[in-house]
């Protein structure tokens, strides 16, 4: 008999059960540890023996056939199938099954975000989240990062989490600038704030923050930031639309935090950002939204080009 088995590429450390194996998750730090963790089975010197990787599949035989093939080198072999466009035939796709069944020893079969495996394929394969994990399970990842280079403080910790979107692969690039930089000393919020680059919608945030509180020279700043670093227009204007957006529903629910997040599917950190701008009304904030809504719904029907839509909206924005 055979049971669905889940767990998150973190917990690879402790051991796997099977030979099969589904990577789904589109974190590229999590997707490229899990790949290492199982490349890591085989014998370092055999490696361009032992391990295979098969970026495209013209069909599932190719699989089938190396899986079932006699090794003439002793340990463990690594199958890795990164081809996630692939479509299977229903009868190779039996034939793999029965295959996936067997004793496929001393192989590893490994199936990166591919898209033929079906519901009933999930009992015969153990699948590994390797998508972004919430705040308070990185937590203790990001202190484990920092714990042998003078340590991080928890507050440091979680606004670094804040700042990349929980993205893994961002922590990664952002903690080997900042332990660098921090020489074997303790790293506190202040070191965090100065060198982590924030995520676009957390700058967002703050040039909207900063316009409401009257910091309009700064405000322009932040957004000048924001183009600078390659950000488009367009997606500006989406993220100012969807920041007015929380701010309203979070002013007029009376909802907690995470059911309003839940709600507008986003993270809770967003809406506590959100009710943290106090000096505008719902009025304002319904006239804003509404006048941002509608400049992209101009540039949208081709009515106005993308470029007069942003400015005539910055420009109204900056007048109410």
């Amino acid at each position: 008999m055979y049971y669905y088995i889940y767990m998150h590429a973190k917990d690879l450390k402790n051991g796997v059960l099977g030979r099969v194996f589904f990577l789904k998750g589109d974190d590229l730090y999590w997707l490229d540890y899990a790949r290492e963790f199982f490349i890591k089975l085989t014998d370092k010197e055999n490696r361009d023996v032992s391990v295979k990787i098969f970026d495209e599949i013209d069909s599932l035989a190719d699989i089938i056939f190396t899986v079932s093939s006699f090794s003439f080198t002793g340990g463990n072999h690594i199958i890795i199938v990164k081809d996630s466009k692939y479509k299977a035939k229903k009868d190779e796709l039996r034939v793999f099954r029965q295959t996936i069944q067997g004793d496929i020893d001393p192989y590893f079969l490994v199936l990166e975000n591919v898209s033929f495996l079906e519901k009933e394929d999930k009992e015969l394969v153990t699948e590994i989240d390797c998508g972004k994990l919430k705040k308070f399970d990185l937590l203790p990842i990001v202190e484990d990062i920092f714990a042998p280079h003078g340590g991080i403080d928890r507050d440091a910790a979680l606004t670094l989490i804040d700042y990349t979107a929980g993205d893994m692969a961002k922590i990664d690039l952002e903690t080997k600038k900042i332990i660098a930089y921090a020489d074997g000393q303790r790293v506190d919020l202040k070191t965090v704030e100065a060198l982590a680059s924030e995520d676009s919608e957390l700058q967002i945030f703050e040039f909207v923050n900063n316009f409401v509180e009257g910091r309009r020279d700064k405000a322009l700043k932040l957004l000048d930031k924001l183009l600078t670093k390659g950000e488009s227009k367009n997606y500006i204007l989406g993220a100012l639309i969807r920041q007015y957006r929380r701010m309203l529903h979070s002013t007029l629910s009376p909802k907690s935090d995470a059911e309003v997040a839940k709600l507008l599917n986003v993270r809770e950190y967003a809406i506590k950002k959100a009710r943290q701008i106090k000096n505008l009304n719902k009025i304002k904030m319904k006239s804003i939204l509404d006048m941002l809504v509608d400049y992209e719904y101009k540039f949208k029907s081709g009515s106005m080009s993308l470029d007069l839509a942003f400015d005539c909206a910055i420009s109204n924005i900056m007048q109410i």
